[in-house]
């Protein structure tokens, strides 16, 4: 009987000694899994386990100033470039190159994914959708980091093609083709909407202050009128971006 009451003293001494010890790696465990799908402040790689992280981040770093804005101007160059040198008896092959329709993806021109979302077609909307989305990703990267803006832009890119797959796989292929910079301009517009609803801005080229979400309600409204999906998709990336990933 005073064996069993020693081996049960003993029994109760040890496992005092091991399970703070359990309770402590299960809690270690249990926050190193949570860590790893939690949100990180401008999608920065501290832990320098995230390939995908370190690849936007060098690739970030070789851009001057760190504006991802600057390599959006050139895509946009380019492509309004190539617009303007096309030879305009052949323009249905810069159509087939540079747009998203029904037609090129069932031909297989899986580039127009990217290109579209670059492509204009007047000097105007050209000039305007460059100096703005600049602007954008100049102070969204001063305020997150050139990371955020990069992974802002392909999220917007990603579900404004999405939406438009959708759109033009449900249709009978007569959609008008899409091209522009819509995705990406309302991701970027609305990411400072989201983040401060409250705050007024400049509406160019009106000399007045806006609310943000004022300017929200235009903008959704436009959309909703011509039916641009692509926007949409912008606006759900940028909603995203702020809510999950800020």
């Amino acid at each position: 009987m005073r064996q069993m009451s020693e081996y049960c003293k003993q029994s109760f001494l040890k496992n005092q000694r091991v399970m703070p010890q359990i309770l402590k790696k299960g809690a270690e465990k249990q926050s190193k899994f949570f860590n790893n799908f939690g949100s990180k402040r401008g999608f920065s790689s501290r832990g320098g386990g995230d390939r995908f992280n370190n690849f936007l981040e060098n690739l970030a770093s070789r851009i001057p100033g760190g504006n991802i804005g600057a390599v959006i101007v050139a895509i946009n160059t380019f492509c309004y470039f190539m617009y303007l040198i096309w030879p305009r008896y052949q323009m249905y092959s810069y159509l087939n190159n540079f747009t998203f329709s029904k037609f090129n993806l069932n031909q297989g021109r899986l580039h127009t994914f990217f290109t579209s979302h670059f492509t204009h077609m007047s000097f105007l909307s050209y000039l305007l959708d460059s100096v703005i989305i600049y602007l954008f990703c100049q102070n969204l990267g001063m305020m997150f980091g050139p990371v955020f803006v990069l992974k802002n832009i392909l999220l917007s890119m990603f579900m404004g093609n999405f939406l438009l797959f959708l759109q033009h796989q449900s249709s009978n292929g007569m959609l008008r083709p899409f091209y522009g910079n819509d995705s990406i301009l309302r991701g970027l517009i609305f990411t400072i909407i989201f983040q401060n609803p409250q705050a007024s801005f400049y509406m160019f080229p009106l000399p007045i202050q806006i609310p943000a979400w004022g300017i929200a309600a235009v903008l959704l409204g436009l959309d909703f009128l011509s039916f641009n999906v692509a926007a949409f998709g912008g606006v759900s990336a940028s909603y995203l971006m702020v809510n999950y990933f800020l």
